[in-house]
This record gives C-alpha cells, structure tokens and sequence, in this order.
C-alpha cells in the first residue's frame, strides 16, 4: 500500500503532520482512494519538538456527521402589512466517532490520571490504526460501545456528553451512509462528510491545540460479483405505441399525402407496433453493465425475406433521478435532482437485421437488441442509494426514446416511449469475504432501518422514542413511505 503526507502545522514549539496509508487494495479497485466497512483507517503521526513542550495527550479520531437543513417561509399579517419570516430546522447525527490515544502510550504508568507529559526536544512517530463499522453509530448502540473509544481502558471521554447519542432525535439502526453533499436555493442542504482529525492537547489553561483535519471519503461496499451475476434481473415494459409501416427502398410519402391516400379511402397498410422491454439488476453497480434494453416489434422474422420495415430512433435519453428526502425535529422536505447519463438527439436506423423471434409476448413477433445504447452509462460519480437518521436517497432509472418510420420529421409521426423503474445503486464491486472473514452483508439482504425507541400508541401506527429497536416498517406511513415524527423523552 502507498502512503502520503496529507498535511501538516506548525507551532512555535513543534510542527505536526500525518502520513495516512492508502487503503488496502481490493480486487476490482487496486487503486482506490476510499474507504468501506471493515477497513482500517491506518498511518502515522510526525511530531518535531522544537523545544521542550507539555502535553495532555495526542489523539487521532475518525468522524462522521449527517446534517440536514430544512426551510419554511410563513406569512403572516401584523395588523399593517403582510411578513414573510423564514424559519430553519437543522438536525446533525453523529453517524461515526472513534478515536485512539497515540501519546502517552498505554504502558506508561497512572497514564490515565496524569495531567501532563514533557516532550523534549526531538523526532516523535506514533502508529493508529482505526476500523470503519458497518452500522452507524447514533442509531446502533452495540456498534458504538464496541469502538476503541469504549474498549480501551486508557482512552478518556472528556467530551462524554458532546458525543453521546441525543436520544430525543429519531435514530434509525442503519448501515453507514457514504459522503454526500446537497443543496436547494431554498435554504434546504445535506451533508454527510468524515474527517480524520490529529489533535495535540496542551496542557495550562491558555495552551491551545494543535489539530489537523483531513476528509476521507466512505462508501459502501457493492456485492461480490458471483452474487451479482447471480441475480435474476427485473423485467419492465413500456406502453405499446404504433408507427407508420414503410419498407426499405420505398419512398416515404409526406404527412400530407398521407392525409389525401386517408380521405380517399386508399388502402391502408396496418401500423408497426413497438413495446420497449427494460431489464434491470436488483443492484446498479458501478462498472458493471446493469441494464439490458430491447425493442420489440410485431413483424415476424418471416415477413422479412419480402418486407422490411424501417424504424429509426429519433431520440435517446437515460436518466437517473434521484430521490432525496430530509427530515429534522419539525419539517420534512422531499427534492428531485436528474443525473443525465445518457443523451442524444441524432437519427440512427434500427437494422431489423439484427431482430431475433420471441415466443410468449403477445402481438410482438421479434425483438432487437439495443443494449448497446446503455454502454455509456456512468456511475462512478453516482453516490449510492442509503437511508440513515435524517437523510434518504432512492432512485428511479428514466429511459425516454422517442422512433419514427423515418429520418425526417416531415415524412413520419414521432412516438415517445418512456419508462421510470425504481433502482437501488450499490457500491463498488467486492470479492468475497474480500473485506472481512464474515459473509459480506449485501444492501438488499440488509434488514429495512430500525428505529431505536420504545413503544407509544399513536393512532394505528407506533412511534419509538426510548431506548428498543423496532422496525421501520411498522412507524412508517404506507401510503407516504415518510417516516414517523421524531418524539422528545
């Protein structure tokens, strides 16, 4: 594994810095920059004494905050004008928080009641080495209590109350989000960020602490590709739509003249039908080809060797639209963002070469592959879909392709097709037992979110507020999928 200085301070009395290890290499991701469950936070803490300094302790944490910000206007009227006062509603969970002491070492005696050490003048390494859970900490109490911060005897809370769960917020027993950043013109945002952070504490009362920050990016991981393959995709269709049937080497007759052949009672040449066919893994996963799209016709293979019909697709959009939901002590706010993956507006001919027959679809004969068209899709900068204490994102793939029985509008009627499929983004691929000894828990075997609270009646529903876990299912609104209001104890 490489490794790099990420940063450094300097004081009168001493400069610091730290050399963080680039997390370990997995199998399809050698070179990746993140971290996921399981691994280790790793590197080094430098310390140069200039001159003889005393010091409480040094300290090496890893934190993780997800913070949402919902605004509301209200309008009122003061007895000579209307107002409008804007009220804001932020909510932070401490999602991750685990810190190790690197100084003094946990060999040195009374270390846990001394006030102060003396470092003279000199060179200092200190090696950390910090896990990354798998469940967030506000909202999974045995995950917290099982962090160095709580195993190690000679670790000291002084900040106990500041990193301890507020229990009158609404936690959700959920796996660790990844970074996220979000922002709306409205005042609304969310934000998940985790940061490395090197403190010195000083001792004196007007000493101050030397600290160093350093963002580290988190992800969840993806499924072991066996699994992955494994996996029947979900099959989708769009609505029938018809076209004007024209064979090849015909001329196309103009929106016009087609108008005269109607009133003159020519005879008519039945449409060609058209029904797109969407495949879909129960996991999009990063790099992988997840989609399979199919177009399907009601020519027969047979019809083929007389007549040919001509189809052209006149427009291709891939959207993934994501879903992100806010919910802090008293508002609530839903917001849509498009992440366009795939666009193009130019005229492409659908060779009916390439059709193949299909049994069991009905009025549709034969199908097309169009697969091909999704290759350049991208989801590498996609954050994957999560829920945790006060944020949630889903998404719903949106495949839009409009086709047409010509290259030129004049000659031929557009039909748009359009399909929204709900769809669950994973990390990045895995191999198994890659990250751990135990079965890697994949994102739709993890169990649904569990609020922590006890039980109180509240219509037909029930709302934790205190100290049990409880499924989510049995808090949330079925008919809104929002989840319970948060209750203070």
């Amino acid at each position: 594994m490489g490794e790099s200085v990420l940063k450094s301070v300097e004081t009168s009395a001493y400069s610091l810095s730290v050399v963080l290890k680039d997390p370990r290499p997995l199998l399809y991701h050698p070179q990746r920059k993140f971290y996921t469950y399981n691994d280790c936070v790793e590197g080094q803490v430098l310390l140069e004494v200039t001159k003889d300094v005393a010091v409480k302790n040094i300290q090496v944490k890893v934190c993780g905050m997800s913070q949402c910000t919902v605004a509301r206007e209200s309008r009122y009227y003061d007895g000579n004008q209307w107002r409008t006062e804007k009220e804001t509603d932020t909510v932070n969970h401490e999602v991750l928080y685990d810190v190790e002491t690197v100084f003094p070492p946990h060999n040195v005696v009374d270390v846990a009641v001394a006030d102060k050490f003396t470092l003279t003048k000199g060179k200092y390494q200190y090696g950390f080495s910090l896990r990354i859970p798998t469940l967030a900490h506000c909202g999974d109490e045995d995950t917290r209590l099982h962090s160095n911060r709580f195993t190690s005897s000679y670790e000291r809370p002084d900040d106990e109350g500041k990193h301890w769960t507020d229990r009158s917020l609404r936690h959700l027993q959920a796996p660790l989000p990844p970074n996220f950043s979000a922002g709306w013109g409205n005042g609304d945002h969310a934000l998940i960020t985790y940061q490395l952070k090197v403190s010195v504490h000083r001792a004196g009362m007007f000493a101050s602490t030397g600290r160093l920050v350093v963002p580290i990016d988190i992800r969840p991981p993806g499924p072991p590709l066996d699994h992955y393959i494994s996996r029947i995709a979900l099959s989708r269709f769009s609505q029938t739509k018809l076209i004007d049937t024209i064979y090849q080497g015909e001329q196309a007759l103009s929106k016009r003249q087609r108008m005269k052949d109607w009133f003159r009672n020519t005879e008519k040449r039945p449409p060609t039908k058209l029904r797109l066919k969407l495949f879909t893994k129960p996991l999009i996963v990063p790099s992988m080809h997840n989609f399979q799209l199919y177009l399907l016709t009601s020519h027969a293979l047979g019809d083929f060797m007389k007549e040919v019909p001509v189809i052209f697709l006149r427009y291709l959009e891939i959207t993934l639209v994501q879903k992100v939901d806010l919910w802090a002590r008293t508002f609530n706010d839903t917001f849509f963002h498009n992440n366009v993956l795939v666009k193009s507006s130019e005229s492409r001919e659908i060779l009916m070469v390439d059709a193949v027959s299909v049994k069991d679809e009905g009025m549709f004969k034969s199908q097309i592959d169009l697969s091909h068209l999704l290759n350049e899709v991208n989801l590498e900068s996609i954050p994957p879909s999560f829920t945790t204490c006060n944020i949630g994102v889903t998404y719903d793939l949106k495949v839009a392709m409009k086709f047409s029985s010509s290259s030129d509008s004049w000659f031929s009627d557009i039909e748009s097709f359009e399909m929204l499929v709900g769809v669950t983004v994973a990390g990045p691929l895995v191999e198994a037992g890659e990250l751990s000894s135990e079965p890697l828990e994949l994102a739709e075997d993890v169990p649904q979110a569990q609020f922590m609270g006890t039980v109180k009646e509240q219509g037909d529903g029930l709302i934790r507020t205190g100290t049990n876990c409880s499924k989510w299912s049995s808090g949330y609104n079925e008919k809104d999928k929002s989840p319970p209001p948060a209750y203070e104890v």
